[in-house]
């Protein structure tokens, strides 16, 4: 339903010769991905959309409500089912990692109802007994569903979505795919075949929008590939046991900008969205009954970049060592780039 109330019509599927909730889906989703996402893959301001040419006013302390990510994602599974699409899961490599697992406090497990996106915006948690909010129920599922979208199959391909170490058993194919990573810490990754008997197979692995290249081995040697960022390296051939494919995932910084802001920029580290460490001084008591509790409070002051948009990449350096000062504050991780 529109927000006046009117029915929404389903749109029309010219191949099927019918109205199809399908392609109304694919529509919606294709419009959500392209024109209303925030940098963490969040979307809306105070739980509802907005004209796309009026992003800065919307950038509040209001932002991204994790239930909406929830079912965003949730759709993006139904589509990439239907027709698999590389650009489906950048989108939720972005959401999962900047949004769904920044929405937890590693502490004390509590939940985040409305990310804040504004600069010098900070983070307000449920409580144990007093905040049972939608964003708590969707929540506790969140954090139980990261192996869900790692892989994708049909009968004769298997899908690599998701970096993330795991282990997929597919009886069907007596097969078992074990991968090993410590990605986003490190830029690679490693599949190793566990199969009882030879099989034929096409892997399709990911190629990540952010990656300008994709070196992969197959058994300690390289592979020719061919594509581009935003698609999938198909590797077809018979697999055997103890076969690995060795993946490289080069990241580099990069910037994006505030969809019709140029004056508001967001730092990047392949898929990872950075924020400053600006500490906790003055800051309230983070767990609260109401989720809006602290939207109205006056936001701390944040620094300022004073570059332009096409040198200020010059002025960001690498912070080496064992005190790597920086930060994906939002899930109390430290990564090495400082800003």
């Amino acid at each position: 339903m529109a927000r006046d109330g009117r029915r929404l019509p389903r749109r029309w599927d010219g191949g099927r010769g019918r109205w199809s909730r399908r392609s109304a889906l694919s529509w919606l989703r294709r419009r959500s991905l392209a024109e209303r996402p925030f940098v963490i893959g969040g979307h809306a301001d105070r739980e509802h959309f907005f004209p796309v040419t009026d992003f800065a006013k919307h950038l509040s302390a209001e932002t991204a409500e994790t239930c909406c990510t929830y079912n965003m994602l949730k759709l993006t599974r139904h589509l990439f089912a239907w027709e698999p699409d590389a650009a489906e899961m950048d989108f939720y490599e972005r959401a999962l990692y900047n949004d769904i697992l920044a929405s937890q406090d590693p502490d004390t497990g509590m939940f985040v109802y409305l990310m804040s996106l504004h600069p010098g915006g900070f983070k307000s948690y449920s409580t144990p007994e007093d905040s049972f909010w939608c964003c708590v129920g969707s929540g506790m599922e969140n954090h139980a569903k990261y192996g869900d979208t790692i892989y994708f199959h049909d009968d004769s391909s298997l899908y690599v979505n998701l970096f993330i170490a795991s282990e997929l058993s597919w009886p069907e194919k007596n097969l078992v795919l074990r991968q090993e990573t410590k990605f986003p810490d490190s830029d690679a990754t490693r599949l190793t075949i566990k199969a009882k008997k030879p099989v034929k197979l096409a892997l399709k692995i990911r190629w990540p929008a952010w990656a300008q290249t994709l070196p992969v081995m197959v058994n300690g040697k390289w592979q020719k590939i061919s594509g581009q960022p935003a698609s999938y390296v198909t590797i077809d051939r018979e697999w055997r046991d103890g076969d690995s494919v060795e993946i490289q995932l080069p990241m580099k910084l990069h910037t994006e900008s505030l969809p019709g802001a140029t004056n508001i920029v967001a730092l990047l580290y392949g898929p990872i969205v950075l924020a400053g460490e600006l500490g906790t001084n003055d800051l309230p008591n983070p767990y609260v009954k109401n989720q809006t509790e602290y939207a109205h409070r006056p936001t701390p002051p944040a620094p300022v970049f004073a570059a332009s948009a096409d040198t200020l990449l010059k002025h960001v350096k690498e912070a080496r060592g064992a005190a790597r000062k920086v930060s994906l504050s939002w899930a109390k991780w430290r990564w090495p780039w400082c800003f």
